[in-house]
């Protein structure tokens, strides 16, 4: 009987250890690809190779799309939850006018480490920035000077944006410094030093413009956008060169959207008509607006906002020079959410005097797809006429509208 209390003490002894923790798998990455033609293609993504071809999945099936076919990549697995938890204390403005909200860790000459939420920590050289914020609340003035000068930046010279009075002030100089806690500026033969929060931030001194850092547009959650080349990509995270970033691993959750810039794709925005007619309504001019709404808000129709597009009150025309050089036009369609419950209006594609398209009249509703042949075409006018009822709030977007070349051959 002497094993029962042998036994009971090694039960004792040695408790059940826990069991051993398991880390749920990742969910599978869906995405939602928009082709330069507008047509829509999901599946779950297999792999992006180094040529820029897409590989989806789904149902035991694959297809492959090339990117330069592309306008715009969703993660339909897209998590706001992902939001880095980093306490961001700066913002890196970059050359091409993206923003990165990130926290400066530390500084040497010349450059910056920063933790920008990808897990790792980045190193920054300030030659590549156009600009780093450090305040990130402030009055419209301070916000307002400072994007103003690094839209006209001084080669050779930087600019500390000081705050006086919740005013700013200008100071030419050159940044001497740069750490988690403070700047170091030079102004003529003195080198002023402050904590980050006793100035607004610092414009660099270099060009106007850069070359974009490469063919996409990352939208991150948490503020960070950014232009980047994709290495690779499988299901789990996207490999890229992010120009001043240098390279970056980045899980899918966080990417809200992609942006391609495909060289098949002209936007009407980039593009000036050889003719603008357009009728002032009520003693009020409405001249069409580019890449915004008629009234110069954001471009909205149905709570869907577009970045890119032409923006007109009925009635408007427009035509365009194209010399037989594109392939299709594509457009979305609608009234914007900003002229309220009135407005109908409608619209009309003209290809060398031939009406190639015309919508009934449209009101409030979500936006509608026009997709028109451009083979051979030399002019092409874009019309918006008052529906029936009239000339009130006819506020008309031509929303992603862009002009399409021909498709080159490749994986599909």
């Amino acid at each position: 009987m002497t094993f029962l209390p042998l036994l009971f003490s090694v039960l004792i002894a040695t408790p059940d250890a826990p069991a051993p923790a398991v880390d749920k798998p990742a969910p599978p990455t869906r995405l939602q690809l928009e082709t330069v033609e507008g047509t829509m293609i999901e599946g779950m993504l297999k792999s992006i190779d180094a040529s820029g071809v897409v590989t989806l999945q789904d149902v035991g099936t694959e297809q492959q799309v090339n990117l330069n076919d592309l306008t715009s990549i969703t993660v339909t697995t897209f998590d706001p939850t992902a939001a880095s938890n980093v306490e961001n204390n700066c913002t890196l403005h970059l050359p091409d006018g993206g923003e990165v909200a990130a926290r400066l860790l530390e500084g040497r000459t010349g450059k910056i480490t920063v933790d920008v939420g990808l897990g790792s920590m980045v190193p920054v050289s300030l030659s590549g920035l156009a600009g780093v914020q450090f305040n990130t609340t402030s009055s419209g003035a301070l916000h307002s000077e400072f994007q103003a000068r690094l839209k006209d930046r001084d080669k050779g010279r930087d600019l500390l944006i000081a705050v006086k009075d919740d005013k700013p002030v200008v100071l030419p100089g050159a940044l001497e410094a740069l750490d988690h806690e403070s700047w170091s500026f030079r102004i003529g033969s003195k080198v002023q030093t402050g904590a980050l929060d006793r100035a607004f931030g610092v414009v660099l001194g270099g060009p106007a413009a850069s070359a974009p850092a490469g063919p996409v547009s990352f939208s991150l959650s948490g503020k960070r956008r950014f232009t980047a080349s994709i290495r690779s990509a499988d299901a789990t995270s996207i490999d890229v060169d992010a120009g001043p970033l240098g390279r970056l691993a980045i899980a899918w959750p966080q990417i809200s959207g992609i942006a391609v810039r495909s060289d098949r794709v002209v936007y009407l925005s980039d593009l000036e008509p050889v003719t603008i007619d357009h009728r002032s309504i009520y003693d009020a001019s409405w001249p069409p607006k580019m890449d915004r709404s008629v009234t110069g808000g954001p471009m909205v129709i149905a709570g869907r906002e577009f970045d890119r597009g032409v923006g007109a009150h009925a009635p408007t025309t427009l035509t365009y020079d194209l010399g037989g050089a594109y392939d299709s036009f594509v457009s979305m369609i609608g009234i914007d959410d900003a002229a309220g419950p009135r407005g109908r209006a409608v619209f009309r594609v003209i290809c060398d005097g031939r009406v190639a398209f015309e919508s009934s009249p449209i009101g409030h509703g979500p936006a509608e797809s026009v997709r028109v042949s451009l083979a051979g075409v030399k002019k092409m006018t874009l019309e918006c006429d008052p529906g029936p009822d009239l000339e009130i709030s006819d506020h008309c977007d031509w929303a992603g509208a862009r002009l399409i070349r021909a498709k080159r051959a490749g994986p599909r």
